[in-house]
């Protein structure tokens, strides 16, 4: 489970990117209304949401978004999201609250690693992302980001 978006097809990245750049620039009521309109306009799309968790306080948001159903890999794209948009404290709570359902996930450790290195505990991160190589020892994000801590 990697927790990358998928590749988009026909303006789905775009849409992506430019809700993603209205919550960077606090206009989250623009990024909600591009969600909105993508969905609108092809409601496959919404296959996006979980990227989008970070907005699921607003009740437009709420009310397209069923945490209930998430996976572990929809829940991967809203922690790897909120990592995305420099959210690392509520990264971190995310994270921290999916490995309590699912403690031997290998990418949810390395974006808790990659969390705390955004915040700046390198501490932490390391011990993260070590774990998240006991659970995969192959997860080459993990040993990459890893690697460049160590140096």
């Amino acid at each position: 489970c990697t927790g990358q978006l998928k590749p988009a097809k026909g303006g789905q990245l775009h849409r992506r990117l430019h809700a993603m750049a209205y919550i960077l620039l606090e206009n989250e009521d623009k990024a909600i209304s591009i969600i909105q309109n993508a969905i609108a306009g092809n409601p496959a799309w919404k296959e996006n949401l979980p990227a989008f968790y970070c907005l699921s306080d607003h009740p437009e948001i709420k009310q397209l978004i069923s945490v209930d159903s998430f996976s572990l890999k929809d829940w991967n794209n809203a922690i790897n999201f909120m990592t995305e948009i420099n959210k690392y404290k509520e990264s971190i709570d995310l994270a921290l609250k999916i490995l309590q359902k699912f403690p031997s996930s290998s990418f949810t450790c390395y974006l808790l690693g990659k969390a705390y290195k955004g915040r700046g505990n390198i501490k932490m991160a390391k011990a993260y992302l070590k774990k998240a190589l006991v659970y995969d020892e192959k997860n080459p994000q993990a040993k990459n980001l890893l690697d460049t801590l160590d140096k």
